[in-house]
Formats: C-alpha cells, structure tokens, sequence
C-alpha cells in the first residue's frame, strides 16, 4: 500500500530548508496547495498576511 499524497492546504514552519531557487531559508513557512508548496522566509509571510489584513 502506497503512502496516499497529500491534499488540501497547509502551513508549516520549517528550519534549514532551500527555496526553489536553491536560496537556503533558515526560518520559513512552507505553504503548501494540494501537493504543491512553495517555501518563503517568515518575514515575507508575515508581512504577506499583515498586507492582506490592512487593506
């Protein structure tokens, strides 16, 4: 039995990972939409949600 891949959305925090870009991130939050995620630094994420919640 196969292991079943991941659905939905998600946000982790994570330590030591790369980026798409090969960038190493030493904080970020893995955003994940179905069984794809993107990795950004915390900063950016924060600033992201406190955009969206001010306008």
């Amino acid at each position: 039995m196969s292991n079943p891949k991941p659905r939905g959305v998600g946000l982790e925090l994570v330590e030591g990972w790369r980026n798409h870009k090969g960038e190493r991130i030493e904080r970020g939050v893995r955003v994940r939409v179905g069984t794809n995620f993107s990795i950004v630094p915390v900063e950016e994420f924060v600033d992201l949600i406190a955009n969206l919640t001010t306008e």
